[in-house]
């Protein structure tokens, strides 16, 4: 729904307006219409992100009426309505004044009610009268209540002009319209030839260096809504009797002077000082302000004219209802009276007269006025208090004043949402004859809240809320902050708004970093709109910390503050390689060849890195100048006959990988050249005898050191010889083995069984095996395990 606001005739009015939007959004004044607002001498208005405001100085009647703010940005446009009405004094009552009834002491008016109310009901009307005599206005009757009145105690013969002003609440207003006042001399305006000022009381002209020609007669002509009259005054003076020896050229008129080519001569005086003096005129008003069962409280304005000498007081009358007789009350200099001891229940009506040097005004009359106690429910104007809502910032002090009307008196309370304000010495309430005064001391945002308050008299209770707004800077982010992301050279992290946005809504927010081995933070970014933010150009490996601060209109908060993090890829380096096997083998290089490892880290294997060292060394030395890759790998550079280990390194993103095992070490030498050819040592027809008959055993190669050989006969020796074989060829064959003879083994022993147990040594016993494979147990071997 639209706002309504009153603003009184002649003050100003402030409407401040809270907005929102982003971006923030441009602000357009328009007055009914079309008419859009622009800034004058009275008219000023400003906006910031958060609130539009208007202010019109000496607030006029045309002021009233809708006003439209339109916001808009780039995200679109939107409309509100505030409607103005301008109270006040209400305006002159419609003409012309009939006259329905003329006798020879009494005459009957009668008028219409005014157009312009003023925005409250009429309370009554005051009736003036002006003869062609006294040329005074004198108060017939001050609390006429219907649009017809019976002016008695007229003068038979006398002209008589009336006046009838009408009154609200707000005020008397103007009893007749100001005249428009215009001068002219033989039917010519003197606009141009004169100065001419005109107020609502009197009329000024003046002529500067006046000539013979200026003298003459001059008609005043005086023009309202009423009608029209003139008046003329005639300027004359006699010829000085000397005119010192030259023709009189022109005359100025300040005092009287002559002038002639010689220059001016001496002014003519009266034969006694006059000082232009006489009474003032009376106030315009006698307004009754309050009313208990044995006072009368009495204000009114200063006259329009205080007769040219200073008002030096005020003498205040009374006269009871029935009574001819005016009683003396009292003679005060300030503008107003509390009239006191007066008879409950009786009605009376009061007079002030305004008083001079020269004497005293013409008397004032007020309305009449029974004595007694009033009767009027509470009521609370909140009129000053925009939308019943009261915002400060923490650590101010608030202070709100609010009137209480209600006859008797009325008891306010307040409370603290539902429970009773307890008063403190920070905040406490209190209510004086009108008006009630709620006081928190540096307030804080726990002093935000509604303040419900009543007013309780034994006519009734009203109610009422006021909602106070403490605003303050943010409190701090909402953690923790959770890592969206990380790598080797940025990080993405996020956080949630602070819980207490400090009443207003959070403008940004500010980040803030630090390397974990320093003390001092460094500012990223403060004007963050978004609860997220990636911090860039980081050093990898490096640890960090972050923090957050919200920011509001207030201020910056208190900073949320991260757990550490290290600048790092987000997968991990390989898992070793295989182990290398040597595939080739000369005496001064050697070529290796491995598996990939079992996983990658999450990120594919870049290369490898191949060491080696000699068998009786603890040095391992990179051989590969560059990342190898595949899967094999030729090292040169050996020594003949030395042993050699190799092992693999392999490397992705994040790095290298823990060595793989080292290969068995492997001899560099060249290949073994193959045995000789057999050759016989007898051939007959039937036989050829050689030197032994060897059996082969494998039918494929042996890549590894051990071989079991099957098929043999229990009882029978055996001897056996190897033979190493590379890409090259066979090599030479072995020194031959002892005799072993074919036989099952030997069952196991018996289960070891602990018989001394010390701190650092066991001592065991076991059965023997009950087979011993058919030849004499030599030994037992003895294993542990961790």
């Amino acid at each position: 729904p639209d706002l309504c606001y009153l603003a009184k005739e002649g003050s100003s009015f402030h409407l401040k307006i809270p907005i929102k939007g982003k971006p923030a959004p441009t602000v357009t004044w328009k007055k009914g219409e079309d008419q859009v607002l622009t800034e004058t001498g009275r008219v000023a208005f400003e906006s910031t992100a958060v609130n539009t405001t208007l202010l019109v100085r000496d607030c006029q009647k045309d002021d009233a009426g809708k006003y439209t703010i339109t916001l808009k940005n780039s995200a679109g446009s939107k409309e509100g309505t505030i409607s103005i009405k301008v109270v006040g004094k209400p305006g002159i009552p419609t003409g012309p004044v009939k006259f329905e009834e003329v006798t020879a002491d009494a005459i009957t008016l009668k008028w219409g009610p005014p157009k312009d109310d003023g925005g409250s009901e009429i309370t009554n009307y005051i009736i003036e009268k002006r003869d062609n005599i006294n040329n005074k206005w004198v108060i017939c009757a001050s609390a006429v209540q219907k649009t017809t009145f019976r002016v008695s105690r007229l003068h038979e013969g006398n002209e008589y002009t009336f006046r009838i002003s009408a009154e609200n609440k707000y005020g008397v207003g103007e009893g007749r319209p100001t005249p428009e006042v215009t001068w002219t001399k033989d039917d010519i305006p003197l606009k141009a030839r004169a100065n001419i000022e005109n107020t609502d009381s009197f009329t000024l002209l003046i002529i500067t260096e006046c000539n013979r020609y200026d003298a003459g007669k001059y008609i005043m002509t005086l023009e309202n809504a009423a009608g029209k009259k003139t008046d003329s005054i005639v300027l004359h003076w006699d010829m000085p009797l000397l005119d010192g020896g030259s023709r009189i050229t022109n005359y100025i008129v300040e005092k009287l002077l002559a002038e002639n080519e010689f220059g001016i001569g001496e002014p003519g005086e009266t034969t006694e000082p006059v000082r232009a003096s006489e009474a003032p005129s009376p106030p315009e008003s006698l307004n009754i302000m309050d009313i208990t069962k044995s006072t009368v409280s009495l204000a009114w304005p200063k006259p329009e004219h205080d007769g040219g000498s200073k008002i030096t007081g005020y003498i205040i009358e009374a006269q009871k209802k029935g009574s001819t007789q005016w009683t003396h009350i009292t003679t005060v200099k300030t503008l107003d009276c509390v009239v006191k001891n007066l008879t409950e229940n009786e009605e009376y009506t009061f007079q002030v007269m305004a008083v001079n040097s020269a004497g005293r005004s013409d008397p004032r009359e007020s309305r009449p006025v029974v004595v007694k106690e009033q009767m009027m429910l509470p009521e609370f104007d909140l009129r000053e208090i925009y939308q019943k809502s009261v915002i400060a910032r923490a650590g101010d002090n608030i202070k709100i004043e609010i009137p209480v009307l209600g006859r008797p008196r009325p008891t306010v309370t307040w409370k603290k949402e539902d429970q009773l304000l307890k008063q403190t010495h920070r905040v406490n309430f209190e209510n004086t004859a009108t008006a009630t005064i709620l006081t928190i001391n540096e307030c804080t945002r726990n002093d935000s809240g509604r303040y419900p308050l009543s007013a309780k008299n034994i006519v009734g209770e009203v109610s009422d809320v006021i909602t106070v707004l403490v605003h303050d800077i943010p409190g701090p982010p909402m953690g923790p902050i959770k890592f969206d992301e990380v790598s080797s050279d940025f990080v993405i992290f996020s956080w949630e708004p602070p819980q207490n946005d400090g009443g207003v809504p959070i403008s940004n927010y500010v980040v803030e970093m630090r390397q974990t081995d320093s003390t001092t933070w460094t500012e990223l970014a403060t004007t963050v709109i978004r609860t997220m933010f990636k911090a860039t150009h980081l050093t990898t490996g490096v640890e960090y910390q972050f923090r957050v601060k919200a920011q509001n209109r207030y201020g910056t908060g208190p900073a949320i503050s991260s757990e550490p993090v290290i600048a790092n890829y987000p997968f991990k380096v390989p898992g070793p390689p295989g182990t290398p096997q040597v595939i080739a083998v000369t005496k001064e290089s050697m070529t290796i060849s491995w598996n990939e490892p079992v996983t990658d880290g999450g990120s594919p294997i870049l290369g490898y890195h191949v060491e080696r060292k000699e068998r009786n060394s603890i040095l391992w030395q990179t051989v590969s100048k560059a990342l190898v890759v595949g899967n094999l790998f030729k090292s040169s550079g050996l020594t003949d006959g030395i042993a050699y280990e190799f092992r693999v390194i392999a490397e992705n993103m994040a790095g290298k990988s823990k060595p793989s095992k080292p290969s068995d070490p492997v001899f560099a030498l060249d290949p073994i050249d193959p045995p000789g050819k057999p050759i016989p040592l007898n051939i007959t027809r039937h036989a050829v005898t050689l030197n032994i008959l060897w059996v082969k055993l494998n039918k494929t190669s042996i890549p590894d050191t051990k071989f079991k050989t099957t098929g043999l006969e229990e009882g029978l020796e055996y001897e056996f010889r190897v033979y190493a074989e590379n890409i090259v060829g066979i090599g030479k064959a072995s020194k031959v083995s002892e005799c072993y003879i074919a036989h099952d083994p030997c069952d196991p022993p018996g289960r070891p069984e602990p018989i001394i147990v010390t701190r650092n040594s066991v001592t065991l016993q076991w059965k023997k095996p009950e087979y011993d494979g058919g030849s004499k147990i030599t030994g037992y071997v003895v294993e542990k395990k961790e």
